[in-house]
Parts: structure tokens; sequence; C-alpha cells
């Protein structure tokens, strides 16, 4: 591929990710003010934990088959090849929709036991957020599906914008229309209802996206045992990722109190502006990465993975800096003056973010060239010392630990995979190599 032409398509899936991520931010962090202020610290505190507590049980739904999508999707798009496509889809779908009901049944039916793990006002809030698990795991399904046909800013418009936008307009809504006296449960099940319309959403665009020659519907060729091979060590991945991103809040939770878990999450939602980034990157260069690999076209692809780490680095560093200067003034602007104390642990994290940003999308690189199975190692060592940490931490220095812990398997896990992708691929995935022309 000529390099004006990769550039070209780039940048048209560039501008359009970093609009729905733009919005998704906005959207999210209104979201998150708003639920914030409403429900106070100990309020929010209920909702964030049980929704990380949902997200750790619902590791076995998801099971890594939205990644697994994805490639699969780029590649035999690129093949022509629309009889293992339109497989990949059903055998993905079909797969997770009976695991997600047979676990979410399997929660329902040991209710008794929830009692170790919540109080009764997060026993309601909790049976509410199991319905989410099965709704958002196959609407982002849906979603790589488009990505993988390279409709990026559609594959990401019903989780990143229509399930925040909704929520956020429910939630007005019934504060302007019926009562301002709204619990954590009550936003759960706005959340549900949200995550319905979203998924709704997503059938419609890969209706309307899927290239007419799978509309057709051609015979269904499924590889089961290569998929089920490439998809456990993805699952297992997947998981590790839930892990990471919830092992704060969930420790939190057990060894903290609800209004510590509360002023938490919002001082790690302000945080996630550091990674906007990257999250816009590599919803954009995931195809590229498949497509340039398997056509042998290196040197496009090594162009497209350290312009790609540029570009996350050069959205964080203004961030991070920005919190350095303002981050007190920003979270009482944002949240109130209850949730200031949270400063130190947005400072602990959007550094930890600034560091991911500046190694590039080493997981996703290893994952779209088919070495989940490195990937796999360096979320272990990552997921192994985050837990580890945290255990240590909590209970002597309380959220500041969590957040120390969180950005310290970080690090790990992204040193791990730089050194995993220079000796599998030979590329330098970090923002600090040369640009070359592809």
């Amino acid at each position: 591929m000529s390099g004006d032409a990769l550039r070209a398509q780039l940048v048209r899936g560039g501008v359009g990710s970093v609009a729905i991520k733009v919005a998704n931010l906005f959207l999210m962090l209104g979201t998150t003010v708003v639920i914030a202020r409403v429900l106070g610290p100990s309020g929010y505190g209920v909702y964030a934990y049980v929704l990380a507590i949902a997200s750790l049980l619902a590791i076995p739904v998801q099971f890594g088959f939205p990644t697994l999508v994805v490639r699969e999707t780029a590649k035999f798009q690129a093949r022509q090849d629309w009889s293992r496509l339109r497989g990949v889809w059903i055998w993905s779908s079909v797969t997770v929709a009976i695991s997600s009901l047979v676990i979410t049944a399997l929660l329902f039916a040991t209710k008794g036991l929830w009692g170790l793990l919540f109080s009764p006002q997060e026993s309601g809030t909790f049976a509410w957020a199991l319905i989410l698990v099965p709704i958002l795991a196959l609407g982002m399904l849906r979603g790589a599906a488009l990505r993988g046909l390279r409709h990026t800013v559609q594959g990401q418009l019903p989780e990143f914008v229509a399930v925040p936008g909704l929520l956020l307009s429910f939630i007005v809504a019934i504060m302007l229309l019926w009562t301002h006296k709204i619990s954590p449960q009550m936003v759960m099940i706005l959340h549900v209802s949200a995550a319905t319309c979203a998924f709704m959403l997503g059938i419609w665009l890969l209706a309307r996206y899927t290239p007419l020659s799978v509309r057709v519907k051609p015979k269904a060729v499924f590889e089961h045992r290569l998929w089920m091979a490439a998809i456990l060590p993805l699952a297992l991945l997947s998981g590790l990722q839930v892990i990471n991103k919830n092992t704060d809040l969930v420790m939190l939770g057990l060894l903290s109190s609800s209004d510590d878990v509360g002023v938490y999450k919002a001082s790690a939602q302000a945080g996630t502006l550091a990674s906007f980034g990257l999250g816009a990157a590599n919803l954009v260069v995931a195809p590229y990465f498949s497509r340039l690999y398997n056509a042998g076209d290196l040197k496009s692809l090594q162009y497209v993975i350290t312009l790609s780490a540029r570009v996350t680095l050069a959205f964080a560093v203004p961030v991070v800096l920005a919190f350095f200067v303002l981050g007190p003034w920003l979270l009482k602007l944002l949240f109130g003056p209850a949730f200031v104390q949270g400063y130190p642990v947005l400072i602990v994290l959007s550094a930890g973010q600034l560091i991911n940003a500046a190694f590039g999308s080493v997981g996703l690189l290893l994952n779209m060239t088919g070495h989940e199975r490195d990937t796999l190692k360096g979320f272990a060592a990552g997921a192994t010392t985050n837990v580890i940490l945290n255990v240590i931490f909590i209970p002597k220095f309380g959220p500041i630990g969590a957040a120390s812990a969180t950005a310290i398997g970080m690090v790990v896990w992204n040193i791990v995979l730089w050194r995993l992708v220079h000796q599998r691929l030979g590329f330098e995935s970090s923002a600090f190599r040369k640009l070359t022309q592809a």
C-alpha cells in the first residue's frame, strides 16, 4: 500500500474515531458528574463497586470474542472469504449468547449467597447489573464486526455514544419529570435500558453496512478448532484486562468504605482523559495491523505503529500536565468539594496512563498478528503485580495505595509486552522511534 493511500485511510478513520472518542469523553464525564452529584460519594461508591463486581463476573461471557471478531473479520474481508466471515460471526454470537444465559442464570440461582459480598442496597443494584452483562457482551460483538469491516465510526457509536448518551438523558429526564431522589439501583436500571437501546442500534448498523456478498447469506464455514485455539488465550487476556481495570475498585469495596470507592472512581474516570488518544488510535489501527501483517507489508506496518504511538503520546502529555496544575480545581468543579481528596489518585493514575501511551499499542499489535499468547504473558505479569500490590497497599494507604498498585501493574505489562514485540516481530512500538515513510 502506498504511503499516501495509507495516510489518507488512517486520517479518515482517525478523524471519525477522534470525534467519537471526544463525544464519549464528554458523555462519560457528564454522566459521571451527574451520578456522583446526585448519589454523593457513598451512593456513587455503591454503583461503581457493583458494576466492577459484575464486570469481573462477566469475564467468561466476553471470553475474548470481540478481539477475535475484529481480527478474523479484517482477514476474511481482505481475502473475500465471505463464507468464513459469516461463520465467525454466527459462531461467536451463538457462543456468547449461550454462555451469557447460563452464567446469568447460575448467578441468580446463588442469590442467597450475595449477602457475603453485598449490603441489601448493593444486592438490588447487582441484580440489575447482571441483566446488563449479556446485553453489553452481544453489543460488543456487533461493534467488533463493524470495526473489522473498517467502519470504525459506526462500530463505536452504540458502545461509546449511545450507551452513555442515553443513560445521561434518562437520568436527567427522571430528575426533571419525576423525582430528584435517585438511588444506585435506579441508576443501574436506567443503565440497562440505555444498553438495550444501544444494542438495537448496533443490530441495525451491522445489517446496513454488511457487505452484499455476506448479506446474500453464503453457506457459513466454521473453523471451530482454529478459532477455539485462538479464543482461549484471548479469553484469558480479556479476563486479565478486566481484572487490571477493576481490581482496585473491588479491593477498595472489600477493604475500605463506599465513600472511598466513590471518590476513587470519580478520580479514575477523570484520569481516563490521559488515555483518550490511545483508545482512539487502537480502534482505528486494529484492522490495519492485521491486514498489513498478513499482506507482508512490514514497512507500512511499522509506519502505522510509530505514527499511532506518537499521536497517543501527543494527546496524553498536555492532559497530564493540566491535571498536575489544575487537578483539585477540576475535581471540585466537576464532582463537588467532597471529591477534591481524590487529587493524589488522579495524579498517580494519569502518570501511569502517560507511560502507557508512550509504549504504544503493544498488546493490540501482538493480538492482531496472531501472538495473543505473548500478550497473555504481559497482562498476566501486570495483573499479578496489580492484585498483590492492592492487597498490600490498600490496608496501609487506602485509595492512593490502590492507584499506585494499578499504575505499577500498568508499567509492568507495558515493559513485558514492549520486549515481546521486539523479540517476536522485530518492531519498535514506542513513540520514540524515527518516523519513516511508508
